[in-house]
């Protein structure tokens, strides 16, 4: 009997055991059903999920994420249109400064050719050819007066090329500045919240919930966006320059043509470089008389004669520009300070600081070469 008993209760017994493990299996998988379930910060338990929320925290579907973090690599996918727009703003003010340059020399060459043609005049000794001479003047004249012309309009179309230039510039400087801001937000947001040891108790939480890896650090996916973001930077230099205020007139030193620096006065009012001649002469430039003949107004509202000729290379600080227009004085404006104008300063973003006597400049590459350095280093060549 006792042995019946015994081989009932192993029965029983097994019988039991086979229950129970069934219902820890039961068990197990529903756990794992729930667990498989959490793929959001809402599915986890409500203290995780309202911690999360509080400080901007979402779950992606690998890591986790700030909101901030979102925003940015969302303007991120814009830089591209941005930096095209620029680039095509930049074709179109180059190709504008292509088409007055080239009307100047016409100018320049046709000039001449009255220049030459007076000269013959000089030593005509029969009708025939004095009336030939003096209907080529009259034509070489008309053309002048109808390149001067075209020049006014080429000179307009530059303005209004150079303007959209450089809004687009500072539009894409201003989204550059603005994403480095929140970039650097983002990061600095990340830093707090690794130091907060509840949050990081509910990290690892949530870590277990989702079987996935989570920590208190930038995503991956922001990790490359910001990678992109330098790349844009990259093409960016800024700088602030100190500058020397002798009673409210601010000097900066400038190098031209690489030779060694020269002051000049900052005036984003004057339209172009001005260097009174004996200057220009030290540095080595010394005007064609095929040069273009202009006049200049001085401060003092007098008028002088001056040449306007392009300068190979003009330096401030880190920013270097080639072929800059120049204006050379007349030996009579000897005492006319020299001028660091636009035709330097308008290829940049610049801001003035009288306060702090500062010149802050910001250059942007936007891709597009400048056809003018083509041709230089072709000469060289």
């Amino acid at each position: 009997m006792a042995k019946v008993l015994g081989w009932q209760s192993v029965v029983i017994g097994f019988l039991a055991l086979a229950w129970t493990s069934a219902g820890f299996g039961q068990e197990s998988k529903t756990a794992e059903s729930k667990t498989a379930k959490v793929t959001k910060a809402a599915d986890l338990p409500p203290e995780i999920a309202t911690a999360f929320e509080a400080q901007g925290l979402r779950l992606t579907s690998t890591a986790l994420a700030l909101d901030v973090e979102s925003e940015v690599m969302k303007a991120i996918k814009d830089l591209p249109k941005a930096k095209k727009n620029l680039m095509l703003a930049d074709r179109e003010k180059f190709g504008a400064e292509a088409e007055l340059e080239a009307v100047k020399q016409q100018i320049s060459d046709f000039k001449k050719r009255h220049t030459l043609l007076s000269a013959q005049m000089a030593n005509v000794t029969d009708v025939v050819t004095n009336n030939r001479l003096v209907g080529e003047l009259n034509k070489t004249a008309g053309i002048v007066d109808a390149l001067l012309e075209q020049q006014e309009k080429s000179t307009e179309k530059v303005k209004a090329a150079r303007s959209k230039s450089n809004d687009q510039r500072e539009a894409f400087v201003q989204t550059l500045l603005g994403l480095r801001a929140s970039a650097d937000k983002a990061t600095q947001k990340w830093e707090t919240l690794a130091a907060d040891k509840e949050l990081a108790d509910h990290v690892e939480k949530a870590a277990e919930l989702t079987g996935k890896k989570l920590a208190l650090k930038p995503s991956p996916a922001f990790v490359n966006a910001e990678k992109q973001l330098k790349t844009y930077e990259e093409a960016m230099i800024a700088e602030a320059i100190s500058l020397e205020n002798e009673s409210g007139t601010l000097w900066i030193n400038v190098a031209v043509n690489g030779k060694p620096v020269t002051r000049m006065v900052v005036d984003s009012g004057a339209t172009s470089i001005s260097l009174p001649y004996k200057l220009a002469k030290d540095l080595g430039i010394e005007p064609k008389e095929s040069d273009p003949d202009i006049m200049v107004g001085l401060a003092d509202g007098s008028r002088v004669p001056a040449k306007l000729i392009t300068i190979a290379s003009v330096r401030v600080g880190k920013f270097t520009a080639e072929n800059v227009e120049c204006i050379v004085m007349d030996e009579s404006a000897s005492e006319a300070p020299p001028l660091l104008g636009m035709s330097f300063l308008g290829r940049y973003k610049f801001e003035i600081d009288t306060d702090k006597s500062e010149l802050r400049m910001v250059k942007v590459d936007s891709g597009e070469p400048d056809p003018r350095a083509k041709s230089k280093k072709k000469k060289t060549k």
